[in-house]
């Protein structure tokens, strides 16, 4: 995959991953030539000159650096970078991650090997490059929502896992997943991870990108509209990124409630679809009420992981019920018009 643009999207609270960010992009990329395109948001003069010398102590070739004061939601941060870039593809990943040193090699390999004809994207795994006491459970919970969502996955794998006898650790678990996806390499798979994402050029002028309104779950949107117009989405398990996940457990806290609310704008916005609005029976609402006491492999087998579920999923509901509350006020007119004419 030679025509690619590598897009990262940087945050005040970024900067301090950020060094490390680009060192692993630049080993990673070498002697490929992609352009990268780091947007640095809520700049002001101090993180201004603090990201300009992290990006000239590192030197990453055919860096382009753009500085913007405000704030912008994800949705139409992703957009922006979607119009600067040039390329066929576009990567978009995050500067508190750290990418594999052999991302690139792979993803050429995989470009080679399959027919790319009517994909619209590629999602990469995902790892931890840093964890917390907490955060540890949140980096097993985003891993098993993105891999939960592949084709044809045999989700014994996951059972595999926790009662493996020698996994007694989050990290062995998450190991002994890892160690079954290289066999859906190139499967399809249903939403995709911000941080480690491919996604083609068409999206943007075809589709329309991001739905500018989302400050989370951009992603799982646009996936469900890549989907829809009968496009592709491939999972690439041997294109890894890792995420930072030392959270506190408030950190957890609210950054669960906000994918609650913006999870539930997703099934707002789709409300006519079974697919992203599954119908639950009165037995399973009472097992996943339940679940907050007795909570499922692996989370039930520490105090920590017990804490974790019950105050991550409350947090999560809470985000949701916001979301609820204050529907009429987020969707306008068009919405509902749109809503109502969808097939």
């Amino acid at each position: 995959m030679q025509d690619l643009t590598v897009t990262t999207l940087c945050h005040p609270p970024h900067i301090k991953h950020l060094k490390e960010h680009l060192h692993a992009l630049k080993t990673a990329i070498r002697d490929k030539g992609y352009k990268v395109i780091l947007l640095n948001t809520q700049a002001n003069d101090a993180s201004r000159q603090a990201v300009d010398d992290i990006i000239r102590d590192v030197g990453v070739p055919n860096l382009q650096v753009i500085h913007i004061p405000n704030a912008l939601p994800i949705g139409q941060s992703r957009n922006y970078l979607f119009d600067k870039a040039q390329s066929e593809w576009i990567m978009f990943t995050d500067a508190d991650t750290k990418i594999s040193h052999d991302y690139f090699d792979n993803l050429e390999k995989f470009s080679k090997q399959h027919n790319l004809g009517n994909v619209y994207a590629l999602s990469g795994n995902i790892g931890a490059a840093s964890l917390s006491k907490f955060g540890k459970f949140e980096a097993l919970m985003d891993k098993l929502a993105l891999v939960g969502t592949l084709e044809g996955i045999n989700k014994d794998i996951y059972q595999t896992a926790f009662t493996n006898p020698n996994a007694h650790t989050i990290e062995q678990y998450v190991t002994q997943i890892d160690g079954e996806l290289p066999q859906y390499s190139g499967h399809k798979i249903g939403t995709l991870q911000a941080f480690n994402q491919i996604v083609r050029k068409k999206v943007r002028t075809e589709l329309g990108g991001c739905d500018e309104r989302f400050k989370s779950a951009d992603d799982r949107e646009l996936a469900i509209r890549i989907r829809a117009a009968g496009k592709d989405i491939l999972f690439v398990p041997e294109c890894k990124v890792d995420h930072h996940y030392n959270f506190s457990l408030s950190d957890i806290q609210k950054r669960k409630q906000v994918h609650g609310l913006w999870a539930e704008r997703v099934r707002q916005k789709y409300s006519d679809r079974p697919d992203v609005n599954p119908s639950q029976t009165a037995g399973e609402w009472a097992q996943y009420i339940i679940s907050l006491v007795h909570p499922p492999e692996p989370y039930h087998r520490s105090l920590e992981g017990r804490l974790y579920y019950l105050l991550s999923t409350i947090s999560y509901e809470r985000g949701c019920l916001g979301a609820y509350m204050t529907k009429d006020h987020f969707f306008d007119d068009s919405d509902k018009r749109e809503r109502s004419g969808r097939n």
